[in-house]
């Protein structure tokens, strides 16, 4: 179930792609404070901020010091753009902090919405928590945030306590307006037209000096025209005009050059409201090793190159010619495994060549300049999985179908294969229906719908979905058809020696009344749907059902979990990057997803 397409199996093939190395500026953090760019007393703060501290001797990247030079000379727009990773949230959020800081007197309280934060998802909104928390804690008395979203509540909830600096219920939000307000589009629109919100606006009559816009590329044509009109009346509402606010935004790498940087300019322009004279563009800086010249360096054999070190390994390979082809593939575009190892050109019939060329990438990966320290490709996965509706298996406990897994001795599956699509029938021939799980015990069962009609028979019961797009149908039954009649919803439960069972047509789910097995037949033990018939649970079992929030709240943590630290420790944090996309890349190739049938039943 991990191989394949998407459109096979639970998970793709995983895209790896370049991880771009940005250039850093020649200022650590502390001789950013002594140079006046930022508050010493600020910069202090970010160093003991635990978990996203910034160590005093860290050089930030070259276009985050940029940034944070440009907020600290005067009232300017500026456009950030760069690629994932390169660090845009502190261009924004260190200067506004900063910013706010040097506005307040001793442990007076900021009041009064100065900076919003618009962010296009609220999954990116609620990102900024902990950040916002961390920075802003040593100043709280000073400084608080909200971030407004459909799920603040009303009220105070005692069972959700806010995080320091934070405010985070409407009431508090309207009597205690904080400085910094992270919201979203709609949000905003609501606080400008809603007559309960109108108490924040009032307290921030004149006060408003930095807008922020992240992911400002998501904005074209009719909607950057929206949103310069809605940027717009923004200031009006706050009473401000456009030269008292200064717009920053954010963006992925659009492009390179003079023109670029000029339609960027008038873009941004046109978003703030000012001429083109008071908006700066500034693009992030990569670095790359510089190659040799390539040559043809013969066969690369992986137990000689994995006994290098990463320095000796890099002079062994940076050279060769289909190594850097491989570099620039995987930097010019993401690549799945079967296009690397046919850019690798491994054999095209041998079933490892997949297993080949991850362990080329990773061997790539893993090599280092030894005179700059630059890796010849460090390189991030991306993983794409299905948002699984439902799970279909197998009725017959000994289908020949059954993957390995499912099949070994040691596997408690009590049922046939596994199917990710809806289907009538296993290629075993056995019936098929959907799997439901107990939410109390885990156990499963399967549903069905019992059919009345000559004989009794199961069937899959009819979702409740409908699709309002399915063109309509004529009625085909006539008079001479069998009629059929619907009944009770069921469960089909693992047959054990206290349950009453019965036999079933394997191929037909007709149930038989006879009392011993023949040739076809099945034991099943029929239960209802309600108690659960394993533990007695009141609501009973229901559909599996699971997506991006199972993985990444279950699959993903126990998956780090499992990864030991490289030996002689982290250095930086590219470094990191790497790492754990190397191990989590190596856990995908060995199949690790497939444990998580038995971890379904568990959760």
């Amino acid at each position: 179930m991990t191989e394949g397409s998407l459109g096979e199996g639970f998970v793709a093939d995983p895209i790896f792609e370049a991880q771009k190395v940005w250039k850093s500026a020649d200022l650590t953090m502390k001789e950013v404070a002594e140079a006046g760019i930022l508050l010493p007393d600020f910069v202090e703060a970010l160093a003991s901020a635990t978990p996203n501290e910034v160590p005093l001797d860290r050089k930030p990247y070259e276009h985050q010091l940029k940034a944070w030079e440009i907020a600290a000379k005067g009232q300017r727009s500026y456009m950030v753009t760069s690629g994932t990773g390169s660090g845009k949230t502190e261009c924004f959020m260190v200067p506004m902090i900063n910013d706010l800081l040097k506005q307040t007197q001793g442990d007076q309280s900021l009041k009064g919405v100065h900076a919003i934060a618009l962010y296009p998802l609220n999954a990116l909104i609620e990102s900024q928590r902990e950040r916002l928390s961390a920075w802003v804690a040593p100043f709280k008395n000073q400084l608080s945030y909200a971030l407004y979203n459909g799920d603040m509540p009303e009220e105070p909830n005692p069972r959700h306590r806010p995080m320091p600096g934070q405010i985070n219920n409407r009431k508090e939000l309207r009597s205690k307006v904080p400085p910094i307000l992270v919201t979203n589009v709609t949000m905003l629109e609501y606080l400008l037209l809603r007559p309960q919100d109108r108490p924040i606006l009032e307290a921030s009559k004149g006060k408003l000096k930095w807008i922020i816009l992240d992911e400002a590329h998501s904005y074209v044509g009719a909607q950057a025209a929206e949103m310069a009109l809605m940027l717009r009346r923004v200031r009006e509402a706050f009473g401000v005009n456009p030269e008292d606010v200064r717009l920053v935004a954010t963006s992925a790498t659009i492009g390179e050059g003079e023109e670029t940087r000029n339609q960027l300019r008038r873009y941004l322009a046109d978003l703030a409201g000012v001429s083109e004279d008071l908006v700066d563009v500034i693009e992030g800086a990569e670095i790359r090793p510089d190659l040799p010249s390539p040559q043809c360096l013969g066969a690369l054999v992986q137990e000689e190159l994995a006994s290098l070190d990463e320095g000796a390994l890099y002079n062994r390979i940076a050279a060769d010619e289909t190594v850097q082809k491989l570099v620039d593939a995987v930097r010019d575009g993401g690549k799945n495994l079967t296009q690397v190892a046919d850019i690798v050109k491994f054999d095209s019939e041998s079933p490892s060549r997949r297993t080949q060329a991850f362990e080329m990438l990773s061997t790539v990966a893993r090599a280092k300049d030894p005179a700059t320290g630059l890796r010849l490709l460090p390189w991030r996965m991306h993983a794409f999985h299905r948002a699984q509706g439902g799970l279909w298996v197998c009725c017959d406990s000994s289908c020949r179908a059954r993957s390995p897994e499912l099949a070994a001795k040691t596997s408690d599956w009590p049922w046939g294969q596994i199917h990710i699509f809806q289907r009538d029938h296993c290629d075993c021939g056995a019936a098929v229906f959907e799997l439901m799980a107990c939410h109390d015990c885990g156990a499963s069962h399967l549903v069905a719908q019992e059919t009345l009609g000559a004989s009794l028979s199961l069937r899959q019961p009819v979702r409740a979905e409908v699709d309002d797009y399915a063109p309509d149908q004529e009625d085909s039954s006539t008079e001479d058809d069998e009629i059929e009649v619907s009944g009770d919803i069921v469960l089909l439960s693992p047959v054990d020696k206290a349950s009453s069972t019965r036999w079933m047509d394997r191929k037909t789910s007709v149930i038989s009344d006879s009392s011993h097995e023949t040739d076809g037949m099945i034991k099943v033990a029929v239960r209802d749907l309600k108690p659960s018939p394993c533990c007695g649970a009141r609501n009973g079992p229901s559909r599996i059902r699971y997506g991006a929030p199972f993985l990444l709240g279950n699959a993903l943590p126990l998956l780090l979990e499992s990864l030991p630290p490289p030996k002689g420790g982290l250095t930086s944090p590219s470094e990191v990057a790497v790492h754990f996309h190397l191990r989590i890349a190596d856990k995908a190739r060995q199949g690790w997803l497939q444990n998580f049938n038995k971890r379904l039943k568990e959760l």
